[in-house]
């Protein structure tokens, strides 16, 4: 795997695992003796303590997060990723911003991983376009030009069926989510389940024709 594999599949995982709270998932990614910084003073050695980090986090949110991650920007065995997320500590919104900067060692564990957030009260939905790769951003705006009034929930699935042609499913995800502001990995089930008309696809398909001129 490359290095950019490796930090998807750590987005992925935290993606995953932060609104599960799925610790052993997320603490299998790190080295045995690899550190996790929360900040710049708080130093976590090895999976151990990134456990005891991650259960002190968890252990204060009331409701599974939201959480986005964008894609990692990479420099040889080091990889940036970008991420937003919508916590309820103590039951009150909470939104957080930040980048983790990751150094991987053999087989893509972690060997050190720098982590700066900064917090907000509320619940505060990313801008569509922070957490996509660059080449994609167009195509949240030609959806945004298509509806600038935003979706109807009836065309939801239609417009789901219409684009799966045009990206793989993984884009198709990312891009919708974007637009909508909401978690690719519920827009990727979404697009996996229930299928609409043709006259519902063909209704969405002449809309999006008719804003991209």
């Amino acid at each position: 795997m490359t290095t950019t594999e490796w930090a998807r599949r750590w987005a992925a995982t935290w993606r995953a695992g932060w609104p599960a709270q799925d610790v052993e998932a997320i603490a299998a990614l790190q080295a045995p003796h690899g550190d996790h910084w929360a900040g710049i003073t708080r130093r976590f050695r090895g999976r151990d303590g990134l456990r005891a980090y991650l259960r002190e986090c968890f252990d204060e949110e009331t409701r599974p997060a939201e959480v986005w991650f964008a894609e990692p920007v990479v420099t040889g065995q080091t990889a940036s990723v970008e991420y937003w997320a919508i916590t309820h500590p103590g039951g009150e919104p909470l939104t957080i911003a930040g980048c983790t900067v990751l150094l991987f060692g053999r087989g893509g564990l972690v060997v050190e991983a720098r982590d700066h957030s900064h917090a907000e009260p509320g619940a505060i939905r990313p801008d569509s376009h922070v957490f996509l790769p660059e080449h994609l951003r167009p195509a949240v705006d030609e959806l945004h030009r298509a509806y600038p009034g935003g979706l109807p929930e009836a065309d939801y699935l239609p417009l789901l069926a219409a684009v799966e042609d045009e990206f793989s499913d993984r884009n198709r995800a990312a891009v919708v989510a974007a637009f909508l502001g909401r978690d690719p990995l519920r827009v990727a089930n979404d697009a996996a389940g229930e299928r609409p008309s043709p006259g519902e696809v063909a209704r969405v398909r002449e809309i999006l024709r008719r804003a991209a001129g």
